[in-house]
This record gives structure tokens, sequence and C-alpha cells, in this order.
């Protein structure tokens, strides 16, 4: 079974949050969430297929127990 982590950092001055969920440390998803109102991209698609390590210097952050627990849950990407 593949080791699946999550890592968010904060886009757009704040106002939203970029996702990316990793499977053996290679990116498979990415999503970003609004504050207020929604987004019409998903962000960077650059990353699927690059190590988390690519990320280095991008401001992402591992996400707590807690809400990798719930994105688990939540399948992951609600926007999917």
């Amino acid at each position: 079974m593949a080791a699946v982590e999550f890592y968010k950092r904060t886009v757009d001055n704040g106002n939203g949050e970029q996702y990316l969920e990793t499977h053996n440390g290679v990116i498979v998803k990415q999503w970003l969430t609004a504050s207020q109102g929604r987004y019409t991209g998903d962000g960077n698609p650059e990353l699927i297929g690059e190590t988390k390590g690519s990320t280095r210097g991008m401001g992402f952050r591992k996400v707590k127990d807690s809400e990798r627990e719930r994105l688990l849950e939540d399948g992951a990407n609600p926007h999917y």
C-alpha cells in the first residue's frame, strides 16, 4: 500500500490554499481551495509526477494528522 501524505501552502495573499497529495513521495494530485468563492484552476499541474523534494522552497508544509484523516475520509480533493 502506498504511503499517502498531504501538504499545503497559502496562496493569493492568504485568501486560499494549495494542496498536494503524494503517494510514496511522488505528487499525484493537487488542488486549490478559497476562503471565499472558488478558483477556476487547479494550481501548478506541472508538479504532478514530481517528487515532494522538488517543491522545496515553495512553502508547502505537511498537514496535521487530524486534517490528513479528514482528507482521506473525504476522498482527498473535494472538487473531484
